[in-house]
């Protein structure tokens, strides 16, 4: 996770993208969450597993990060979760997207929700 999280802040900086808003779907107990979130002006994070969530609540708390809002729900429904969960799309910023899928892959409804 470490190696991936400096991988991906690194990436970032080489095409000039900071203070991005990430989107991080199946994020699990958020690893990456917590090693990536200072990177990012405001992270979201959406999971289907609700004791992941817990969890990654546990982990985001610990570490007092404040820029972080967890989802519980199912990432085929990106964009009713993001509105429920009051979150918007800051058109000033980039967004990011940190998709860590099962092994069946990303769905096309979400792949086009986040191109």
């Amino acid at each position: 996770t470490r190696r991936v999280n400096e991988w991906l802040h690194k990436t970032l900086l080489e095409h000039g993208i900071r203070h991005a808003d990430l989107v991080e779907l199946c994020s699990g107990a958020g690893n990456h969450t917590v090693g990536l979130s200072s990177h990012f002006a405001r992270v979201v994070c959406v999971e289907i597993d609700r004791h992941l969530v817990s969890r990654a609540r546990q982990n985001v708390d610990a570490n007092r990060l404040e820029n972080v809002t967890l989802i519980c729900g199912n990432m085929k429904r990106l964009a009713q979760l993001l509105r429920k969960a009051g979150w918007a799309r800051d058109p000033q910023r980039s967004l990011v997207a940190l998709v860590d899928p099962p092994r069946c892959g990303l769905d096309s409804v979400t792949t086009k929700f986040l191109v």
